[in-house]
């Protein structure tokens, strides 16, 4: 592994997701179906529309706990600094919270209040 450039550390990891079921299972679309059944995993890797047609078809779910997953939800992963939530009291009284305009409400407002103007106006 000197002249190949890559880290025995990968390989070692790599090898130990290709066997962790106890069999020699493949990076491709075949050893992931068997490593895991996700839905979103397998669309991510090759034939996205045949395993997205099949699940829908199957009925199938998807928990989306994996890397793949998550990027494809855009959700944040449960590992590292996603791997938990913070949670600290603010001291503040539901008196105190009070509504605020979005923006679409307050552009809203402004275009009502010219209708208005123009029309006693005109």
């Amino acid at each position: 592994m000197g002249d190949m450039g890559i880290d025995p550390r990968h390989m070692q990891l790599l090898a130990d997701v290709m066997t962790y079921k106890g069999e020699v299972l493949g990076i491709t679309r075949f050893g992931l179906a068997k490593m895991r059944d996700s839905v979103l995993q397998l669309a991510s890797f090759e034939k996205t529309p045949d395993h997205l047609f099949d699940a829908a078809t199957g009925m199938k779910t998807d928990l989306i706990e994996g890397v793949s997953e998550c990027i494809i939800m855009g959700q944040t992963m449960r590992v590292g600094t996603g791997g938990f939530q913070l949670v600290r009291r603010l001291g503040v009284r539901p008196a105190d919270l009070v509504p605020k305009k979005t923006l679409f409400e307050d552009a809203w407002a402004v275009e009502v209040a010219r209708k208005r103007r123009a029309r006693r106006g005109a």
